[in-house]
């Protein structure tokens, strides 16, 4: 008798899973919009009005522009921005604020140009700046304010705009002759 009150109580258990993750489906609605030239502009799906789960973005040309997710209206999760064809930031959210790990990437090379960390949406902590695959400046933040220059790379020059700085190697661009 014991064994059918079991097997009876894990059937209405499944049962209402069931019927919940039913009724969760039958609230989502696939949307999207279009550039007036036709091509897709957003294109995601929304859970009771709100945008959730994945989301994309493109240009007109039809390349990708941003990739969010997104849980009940609020950006969640990784966060991948392009600029003609190639990444150009990762960033994460946590309840609509940037929050952990970011990257920026040079669109031109795809070098990383600088990293560092976020937390309630204000950088924090050590971001790092590069110049091809080299350190070139760190920096210390506290809540978005700068707090000091931790290291200034001595081959690079501190006047960017009077000097040149120093020549790097890189199959994609930027080759010194």
């Amino acid at each position: 008798m014991k064994e059918k009150k079991v097997l009876l109580l894990f059937l209405v258990l499944c049962s209402c899973l069931s019927s919940s993750n039913d009724d969760h489906e039958k609230d989502l609605e696939h949307f999207s919009t279009f550039h007036p030239n036709g091509s897709v502009s957003w294109i995601g799906t929304k859970y009771l009005g709100k945008p959730h789960e994945k989301w994309f973005a493109f240009y007109e040309n039809g390349e990708k522009w941003l990739e969010y997710n997104y849980e009940f209206g609020v950006q969640n999760g990784e966060q991948f921005e392009y600029r003609n064809g190639r990444l150009f930031s990762i960033e994460n959210f946590v309840k609509g604020k940037r929050e952990g790990w970011a990257k920026y990437y040079n669109v031109e090379c795809s070098n990383l140009l600088s990293e560092g960390r976020y937390s309630k949406d204000k950088q924090e902590g050590y971001w790092f700046e590069y110049y091809g695959k080299v350190i070139s400046t760190v920096y210390l933040y506290k809540e978005d304010s700068l707090i000091k220059v931790i290291y200034k790379n001595p081959n690079h020059f501190e006047d960017f705009d009077s000097a040149p700085l120093p020549p790097y190697n890189d199959e994609c661009c930027c080759t010194v002759k």
